[in-house]
C-alpha cells in the first residue's frame, strides 16, 4: 500500500517566504517516515481557516525541491467562472 501525505495549512511562522523552506523540510521528513508522496492544496485563493490569498502553493511547489522525496503533487486543479 503507498500511502501520501496531505498537507492543507500553509500558515507556518515566518509568513509566505518560509513556506518553501518548510515545505521542503517537511518532505524530507515524510520521506524518512515512509511515506510515498506528500500533496499540497492547489487553490489560487485559499479558503479560511487554511491560508490566505496570497499564499499560492502550486507556485512554492516550484521551489520547495523536495530533496528525495519523488512524488511531490497538488489536489485537482478546479476552474471557477
Amino acid at each position: 500500500m503507498k500511502i501520501g501525505l496531505q498537507l492543507a495549512s500553509f500558515t507556518w511562522p515566518g509568513g509566505p517566504r518560509a513556506i518553501a523552506n518548510r515545505l521542503a523540510e517537511i518532505a524530507r521528513t515524510a520521506e524518512e517516515a515512509g511515506f510515498y508522496s506528500v500533496w499540497v492544496m492547489n487553490h489560487f485563493l485559499q479558503i479560511p481557516p487554511w491560508g490566505k490569498p496570497e499564499e499560492h502553493p502550486m507556485l512554492v511547489n516550484i521551489d520547495a525541491d523536495p530533496a528525495n522525496l519523488r512524488r511531490f503533487g497538488t489536489e485537482v486543479i478546479r476552474r471557477v467562472a
